[in-house]
């Protein structure tokens, strides 16, 4: 499976356009799976990716034992 993520904005029709490498990978009548994300009013990508950091550093420090600081002096 390969997925493919990309900002859109509808047109007055409410239709979007696929970028050029999205559509290249599609055979015609390829069943396709299509999710949208719509962001709401407030919401923030920095914060969204600012929390993913938070996470990413705790579950690292999660990991981390006292007999690993050996290490820290090498």
């Amino acid at each position: 499976m390969r997925t493919f993520s990309f900002p859109a904005v509808p047109d007055l029709n409410g239709q979007i356009t696929l970028p050029s490498e999205v559509a290249d990978a599609l055979a015609a009548n390829q069943l396709i799976e299509v999710v949208v994300v719509l962001h709401e009013e407030g919401d923030s990508e920095a914060a969204d990716e600012e929390a993913w950091r938070q996470l990413a550093l705790k579950s690292f420090f999660d990991g981390y034992a006292d007999s690993d600081a050996i290490y820290d002096e090498l």
